[in-house]
């Protein structure tokens, strides 16, 4: 069936068929990587996301700010974790962030922007499917990029796509995006201090 796990995950795809019954089934390429234990992202997000490296070091506010986030991604016994919105003025810094309470969690993390989140909703689902099957194969985390010229409806599309994954997800905004349908938890992410920047430029 459609929504039964095989066909829901993509584990096997239906080729074209006169009925399902007569409908040859083949072995998903990414699921087929995976069985083979090649850790190859899916060819269809590689598009879509990239690889975000974890920073060698942080300053110790923002260090801080990582361990609550990754403290809160794990602190659920059931159901989602909630989503980590990252807010503040250094898109770099929010993304260094969020790659390192990713770290503490075993996850690697890919971003993609805000902009790339289809607007309808059928494409968007098929999105969050896709990118839930990736995480839980691949072990990673997910943050969405949020452009500060990003229009409302884009908006929208990123908090229903954050709400329809059940799996690690962030968003990075200058400004907090609301959900409504998922816990979601809000993470200053300040500018190194006076002490720290100076710490930086010694090092």
């Amino acid at each position: 069936a459609p929504g039964a796990p095989l066909r829901r995950w993509r584990l096997v795809d239906l080729d074209p068929g006169e009925t399902v019954a007569t409908s040859p089934l083949r072995i998903d390429e990414r699921v087929l990587h995976h069985l083979a234990g090649l850790d190859v992202m899916d060819e269809r997000l590689a598009g879509f996301v990239e690889l975000v490296p974890s920073p060698e070091t942080l300053p110790p506010s923002q260090d801080t700010a990582a361990e609550r986030i990754a403290a809160m991604l794990t602190a659920r016994a059931e159901g989602p974790p909630p989503v980590a919105v990252l807010a503040g003025p250094d898109a770099d810094a929010r993304r260094a962030v969020a790659a390192a309470a990713c770290t503490r969690l075993g996850l690697r993390l890919c971003a993609i922007a805000a902009g790339d989140v289809p607007a309808q909703a059928v494409e968007r689902a098929a999105l969050a499917r896709l990118w839930e099957r990736e995480a839980i194969l691949g072990g990673g985390g997910l943050v969405i990029e949020v452009d500060d010229r990003l229009e409302p409806e884009s908006l929208r599309s990123v908090a229903a796509f954050a709400e329809a994954t059940r799996v690690v997800v962030l968003i990075s905004a200058r400004e907090p995006v609301p959900l409504h349908r998922r816990i979601a938890v809000q993470v200053e992410v300040a500018r190194p201090s006076p002490p720290e920047q100076r710490r930086l430029w010694q090092e």
